[in-house]
């Protein structure tokens, strides 16, 4: 499989309100990282793989995604937008959307965290190892922020 038949979905959640409706951040993916925000260089990132289908699974207002989009469709990206109506989680923001690409492969990335890796050899082992799923995984001293994942002698996430 060519990685431009890999179509990525991107997810950003922004922070749940407070019962005020306010929130006291904003959301990762708008955070400034050398003069661009996260999902900027989250976009080029992809692109970068080889990727050109991208869809944007967000619960942020259109003003915030807009400029995205048009850069994404700008360095010869396919993007488009799919609004959650309100903060979730990841599984259920692919649950949202799993019918819209069901018969498609794709790569799944957190808009709170750019994780570089070689998407051209990650799909290289899921289809050697015939996998249903396949997680990009990066061993981190201090987990605090994160969830943890177990896994076995074979490399399989078992918790």
């Amino acid at each position: 499989m060519k990685i431009d038949k890999l179509h990525a979905l991107l997810v950003v959640i922004s922070p749940r309100p407070t019962p005020t409706g306010q929130t006291n951040r904003i959301p990762h993916s708008s955070v400034p990282i050398v003069g661009e925000t996260l999902l900027h260089h989250q976009i080029v990132y992809l692109r970068n793989q080889g990727i050109t289908k991208l869809t944007l699974l967000t619960n942020s207002p259109p003003r915030m995604v807009e400029k995205s989009l048009s850069f994404a469709a700008e360095i010869g990206m396919k993007p488009r937008w799919f609004r959650l109506a309100e903060p979730c989680g990841i599984s259920e923001a692919l649950r949202s959307v799993l019918p819209l690409v069901y018969d498609e492969l794709f790569v799944v990335l957190s808009g709170n965290t750019l994780f570089p890796c070689d998407l051209s050899i990650l799909t290289k082992l899921h289809h050697a190892q015939r996998a249903s799923a396949t997680i990009a995984l990066k061993f981190l001293a201090e987990t605090s922020r994160y969830r943890t994942m177990v896994i076995d002698s074979h490399r399989r996430v078992t918790a």
